[in-house]
C-alpha cells in the first residue's frame, strides 16, 4: 500500500488571522453586548426591543492637545474696514480630526496664519 501524499498545512483559523488589537476590540464588543442583555433583563425589555442607554454618565470626554504649525481656523483682515473675519481652514489635520470631534475635545496651539 502506497503512502498518502503529505497534506498541506491547514489554513490559519479566523482567530489566528486577527491581530491582537482586533481580538481586543471583538472582546470589548462581546462584553458590551453581554452588558446590554443584562440591562434589558433588569428593565424587563425583550431582546429585540431597542434600549437607549445614556452615554454621558458612562463616558468622560477625552481632551487632546494638538500642537501644529497652523491652527484649524483662518484669519483675514478687510483692507477697507480693518475688521477681522475668521473661518474654518480647509484641508489638513483639522479636517481629518472632524470625524471624532464629537467624542474628543481638541485644544489647539499654533499659528493663526496672520499677524494680528
Amino acid at each position: 500500500m502506497a503512502d498518502a501524499p503529505p497534506q498541506p498545512p491547514a489554513p490559519p483559523s479566523k482567530e489566528q488571522q486577527l491581530s491582537i488589537e482586533e481580538q481586543q476590540i471583538i472582546a470589548e464588543i462581546q462584553e458590551l453586548q453581554r452588558h446590554l442583555r443584562e440591562l434589558k433583563a433588569q428593565e424587563g425589555h425583550d431582546d429585540d426591543e431597542e434600549l437607549v442607554v445614556p452615554t454621558t454618565k458612562t463616558r468622560t470626554p477625552r481632551r487632546v492637545l494638538v500642537v501644529a504649525n497652523r491652527l484649524p481656523i483662518r484669519a483675514r483682515r478687510d483692507a477697507r474696514t480693518a475688521r477681522w473675519t475668521f473661518d474654518t481652514a480647509p484641508g489638513g489635520l483639522a479636517t481629518a480630526l472632524r470625524g471624532i470631534a464629537t467624542d474628543v475635545e481638541f485644544v489647539w496651539v499654533g499659528w493663526l496664519g496672520a499677524d494680528v
